[in-house]
């Protein structure tokens, strides 16, 4: 039997959200696994734990593995004058953790010559990102491979 990377019991779980309040101000936080496919996750009583310990510290957070959400945090994260989900194309989601994933980042991430979902204002869009700003990944496309055996 050939498995699929992509069957639902090979994708990697997605971490609940977290929260930590200052004043006025929430933030979301997502736990990402240094494995594909944790068994776990923290609980909210593991990550108030943690969270104590940093002191609210994003720096100190991140090196256990905790990270903020930027699809809801108010900023312009990737400077393109569009803030958070749903202004901002490359937030698929609210609780999404960047706001710049490489279909919408401006770069041509996997050298085929066609950038983002949208072109980025200076080529094709890549058929990779299929008009999905919110996609992390572009990779080549096999079928305009230059390769000629004769």
């Amino acid at each position: 039997m050939t498995s699929c990377a992509n069957a639902p019991e090979n994708r990697p779980a997605q971490s609940p959200l977290y929260e930590t309040r200052s004043g006025t101000k929430t933030t979301h936080w997502r736990f990402v696994p240094l494995s594909a496919n944790p068994r776990s996750f923290p609980s909210p009583g593991e990550f108030a734990h943690v969270a104590a310990r940093c002191g609210g510290e994003p720096v100190c957070l991140a090196e256990r593995g905790f990270y903020p959400t930027q699809c809801n945090d108010g900023v312009d994260n990737d400077a393109d004058g569009l803030i958070d989900y749903p202004a901002d194309p490359g937030c698929a989601l609210p609780d999404a953790l960047k706001e710049a994933p490489a279909c919408d980042d401006g770069k041509d991430n996997d050298g085929d010559g066609h950038t983002d979902w949208d072109g980025a204002g200076f080529s094709h869009p890549d058929a990779e990102c299929a008009g999905d700003a919110s996609r992390d990944r572009e990779r080549p496309d096999r079928s305009r491979s230059s390769w000629n055996p004769f």
